[in-house]
């Protein structure tokens, strides 16, 4: 006698359901691991070392359009500046028009101003660009900008998207674990 299988027990709108969380298990799970190997790679930095030769900060309005033809006017704080030894301009941006950005900013640039050494961290597959992404700013060898700190400051979201996923993943399974993990030669479920 041949068993039933699993999608045969299964109500079909109870088999999309189960399907649907464990597609969307797999989705948190890909894109915590996308996080995670994101954040491995900040081990990976070069440092370009120099002397200041310019620093500025800007706020840059722009109009931002929404798909559905709304806009709306945005901000961005930059901190820009250049080193005398490298032909490269390193700028920390925040889309922020919060005055505590700004006061961030200028303590950077002070610090940055009065510094004898600068030594800007990227990222080692960057370093041969124009405008590298900035990771790290140190001014005489103490940290004046840390973007590596902002990039992970959400472990505990990644936690939970991790456990989540995994979660997703498996709670179909385990419901449904008798059905899916029965043998052909066993008898079927009543």
């Amino acid at each position: 006698m041949k068993t039933a299988s699993f999608l045969d027990k299964t109500p079909k709108w109870l088999h999309k359901y189960l399907i649907s969380i464990f597609l969307s298990g797999m989705v948190m799970l890909g894109f915590g691991i996308f996080l995670v190997v994101k954040a491995i790679q900040l081990n990976h930095l070069a440092c370009i070392r120099g002397t200041l030769q310019k620093c500025d900060i800007y706020t840059n309005s722009y109009r931002k359009k929404s798909r559905y033809g709304m806009e709306s006017d945005s901000q961005t704080q930059e901190l820009i500046f250049y080193l005398k030894e490298h032909q490269k301009k390193f700028e920390i941006r925040e889309p922020s028009t919060d005055a505590v950005v700004y006061q961030t900013y200028l303590q950077i640039k002070l610090q940055l101003e009065h510094a004898d050494s600068i030594t800007v961290w990227v990222r080692q597959a960057d370093k041969a660009d124009f405008e590298p992404d900035v990771i790290r700013i140190e001014a005489d060898h103490r940290m004046v900008s840390d973007s590596e700190e902002n990039a992970l400051a959400n472990r505990g979201f990644l936690f939970f998207l991790l456990i989540m996923g995994l979660g997703s993943m498996v709670t179909p399974v385990f419901i449904n674990r008798k059905r899916i993990f029965e043998s052909v030669d066993d008898e079927p479920i009543q």
